[in-house]
This record gives structure tokens, C-alpha cells and sequence, in this order.
């Protein structure tokens, strides 16, 4: 996994599987991948819903005794304290993740309930899925991808990114673009500790160019500046050599400048800089130990290898920091 910046408190949608913060969906991805590849059950108990999600669907549109006639989000199912249908179909997604240890009673995560809700209609309607993309592909004369014939649970597993989802203007890579014009007495006179991070003497040119830009399309020509900031290369006083080594300088100072101003800003904004989880065999020991209820001796036995010895305390640290990275409350 990456080691990149989340928000503590925005991570996804509320009540559907759609996560705004590529950290944890990249680890909830991954371990459901696994998931399904080493305990297949988990989706065929899943396929095993379908007839009762069909039927609760139908009962459910024809009634529209609510504000949302589609039972695609969780929270339809925590307001239902009356109609039959919805409930029995809340119990059977309920059971399903109790079955695998993906939700407790008493816990508030219903993260992989929202998975299961959007997984059981997109598991059924994936053969007429196949067919139609099938007939485009045909249509444009493009051979079919061999991918579209299999499903998988993550398909219904989305990222968004944050800005789009809640309207958020905060976009690093556009707030502060990397857009290096050197100017040397300023790379000197930039205390990156005391003021507010930004290089506005770096992104300028690309503000001033925006302007130009504007003034050029309402064919007000004398506000067209062309505005050049930075140092260039003169023949006639220097080698390209002395210019080479100079730039470079100032090129390495301002890559350290940029990557601190930005980490700088998203502390600001309340941002973390996430965990790099290197070794993906803990998620599949999680998968072990939270699904297929293996024990940790079970597991450190199974993944000792040879000279390699995994020690039961390894796998009891990697477990709970696995869960805890995707929210999952250990057996």
C-alpha cells in the first residue's frame, strides 16, 4: 500500500461503498480480493440472497412509501423498523457478515454491509453485463477484453475523489501546481517555517499565463503581458556548465521547498499521512484468521517456511493493524 494523506473523519460516502480517501480503498479492495480468492463461499453465499434482493426490490419500488425508491444505501435499512421485506433482507446481509466476521452487533462500521447491498444486485445482472458489452465491443469491431467475463466483489467498491464528493475547493495538485521558473534570490529568501506554505513566486507564471490567457480571448491585446519569471541561460556571460550546476541547485531546493509547503498544507486542512503497508501477506492472515477463523498458531505454522519462522507474536501485531486499517473488529 501507499503511504499517502487521509482525513481521519472523511473517508467515504455515508452508507454506500464509495470512498473518498484512496488510502482505505486500496486496503479494502485488496483484502476482499483476497477474500473471495481463498474462501470462495463468501460470494456464493452471497449469490444465495439474490432471490430475496429481487423480490425485496420489486415489493420495495412498487410501495415507494419512501423518499427513495431504490434500496441501494444502508440507511434505508437503519430507518425500517416496520416493513417486513426490507427487514428480512437487512437480516440475511447481516448474517452474511456475521457469518465472515465483517461486522459485530455492537459495532457502528457497516461498511461491508454497504459492500454486500451494491454486490448482490451487480452479481446478478453481471451475464446480461457480459452480453451487452459484449454486443459493443462488436459493435466497434474490438476484440472482448477477457476481464469482463469475471466479477469480482470490489467491482461495486468505488473512489471519489474527495473534492467532487463533497464540493471541497482542496486540491493540492491544483492549488499548488509544480511549476518551476527559478528565481535564486528567492530560493534563499523563502522561510518555509514561519509564513503560510506556498511559492507564489514559482506558480505565478502559471497565474499570470491563465490571465493572459483571458485577456487574449476578449481580444483585449494590451493586457497580454507574456510575463517570463526566472533564470535563463546567457551564452555571453556564462558556461552552460556554471548555468547547469546553478539550476540544478536551485532545482533540488525547490522540489524540498514544494513537498513541504504541501505536506504543511494538508496538516493545516487536518490530513495524516497514512502507514506504508509493504507486506501484503497480513491481509490474507487476516483473511485467515477473521474469515476462515484459522488460528494464530494455525497460520504462523502454515507461512513458516523452510529457515523462515513466523512468530505467533508477528501475526498478532500484523492482524490488528490490518483490521484496524480497513475498520474491522478482530474476532
Amino acid at each position: 500500500m501507499k503511504k499517502v494523506y487521509f482525513h481521519p473523519q472523511r473517508k467515504k460516502l455515508n452508507h454506500m461503498p464509495v470512498f473518498t480517501d484512496s488510502y482505505h480503498h486500496e486496503a479494502i479492495t485488496y483484502f476482499l480480493r483476497v477474500a473471495e480468492t481463498l474462501e470462495p463461499q463468501l460470494v456464493e453465499d452471497l449469490d444465495s440472497i439474490i432471490p430475496l434482493y429481487s423480490e425485496t426490490e420489486k415489493t420495495h419500488e412498487q410501495q415507494r412509501n419512501s423518499s427513495r425508491s431504490f434500496i441501494d444505501n444502508w440507511d434505508i435499512f437503519e430507518k425500517e423498523r416496520s416493513n417486513s421485506h426490507l427487514i428480512e433482507l437487512k437480516n440475511a446481509i447481516v448474517a452474511w457478515a456475521k457469518k465472515y466476521s465483517l461486522f459485530q452487533q455492537q459495532g457502528d462500521n457497516k461498511t461491508f454491509l454497504e459492500i454486500a447491498l451494491w454486490a448482490i444486485p451487480d452479481r446478478r445482472d453481471h451475464e446480461q453485463d457480459i452480453e451487452d458489452r459484449k454486443k459493443f465491443y462488436e459493435r466497434i469491431g474490438t476484440k472482448v477484453p477477457a476481464h469482463i467475463y469475471v466479477w469480482s466483489i470490489t467491482n461495486v467498491i468505488y473512489f471519489e475523489d474527495e473534492s467532487e464528493a463533497t464540493g471541497d475547493k482542496l486540491r493540492p495538485d491544483k492549488v499548488f501546481p509544480f511549476v518551476f521558473t527559478p528565481a535564486l534570490d528567492n530560493l534563499h529568501e523563502f522561510n518555509v517555517l514561519n509564513l503560510e506554505p506556498e511559492a507564489n513566486d514559482y506558480e505565478n507564471v502559471l497565474v499570470n499565463y491563465d490571465m493572459d490567457v483571458r485577456f487574449a480571448l476578449k481580444g483585449d491585446r494590451e493586457n497580454v503581458k507574456g510575463y517570463i519569471i526566472g533564470e535563463g541561460w546567457d551564452p555571453r556571460i556564462e558556461t552552460w556548465t556554471e548555468f547547469e550546476e546553478s539550476v540544478d541547485r536551485a532545482y533540488k531546493k525547490y522540489k524540498e521547498l514544494y513537498q513541504l509547503r504541501t505536506k504543511l498544507y494538508m496538516e493545516k486542512h487536518g490530513y495524516i499521512e497514512g502507514k506504508q503497508k509493504r507486506n501484503k501477506d497480513h491481509f490474507e492472515w487476516l483473511v485467515r484468521f477473521q474469515i476462515q477463523e484459522w488460528s494464530v498458531k494455525e497460520i504462523a505454522d502454515y507461512y513458516s517456511k523452510g529457515n523462515i519462522i513466523i512468530a505467533e507474536d508477528t501475526i498478532r501485531k500484523a492482524l490488528v493493524s490490518t483490521a484496524d486499517l480497513i475498520g474491522l473488529e478482530l474476532r
